[in-house]
């Protein structure tokens, strides 16, 4: 190599110094804060309009409704979420073992959906104690009905 080759090898080198050291921190920086945005990212079950989401569970405009901190976002949605997810599976399964007719199947079938979608409404803005006693008694009437479907014995199988 010439000096001609050594200094631009000088250069380079040093260039590719300086740019290490400004691209490679940018590049860490900007992992961490794409991590952290992600975790950010979770899903929140309570409703950011409410005021609780830096209150812990503590609602201000359920005061207002007249059920004052009756707003309990943790188990309750799941718990209606596992009972329909339950009784659907029974409901499937009896009509698979022919335990129902066709017709009391697609009719609960039917109730079951339509408990879905007043559960699905409620839980926009999260479950307070009316909404989730309203939904439990619905799905114990239709797990009631089930029961006396199933054992009816009227051996109507169409």
């Amino acid at each position: 190599m010439n000096s001609r080759d050594k200094k631009s090898y000088k250069i380079q080198e040093t260039m590719m110094r300086k740019l290490i050291k400004i691209v490679v921190p940018a590049v860490m920086a900007a992992g961490l804060f794409g991590a952290a945005g992600t975790a950010s990212a979770q899903h929140y079950e309570g409703n950011w309009n409410r005021g609780d989401w830096n209150r812990g569970n503590w609602d201000r405009d359920h005061h207002d409704r007249g059920d004052y901190n009756n707003y309990r976002p943790s188990g309750r949605t799941d718990a209606i979420r596992h009972a329909i997810s339950n009784l659907q599976d029974r409901i499937d399964r009896g009509e698979r073992r022919d335990d129902i007719s066709r017709r009391e199947f697609a009719s609960l079938r039917q109730e079951l959906w339509s408990v879905r979608q007043q559960f699905r409404r409620f839980n926009r803005d999260g479950l307070s104690d009316r909404e989730f006693q309203t939904l439990q008694y619905r799905l114990d009437r239709l797990r009631n009905r089930f029961h006396r479907e199933r054992s009816d014995h009227d051996d109507r199988r169409w």
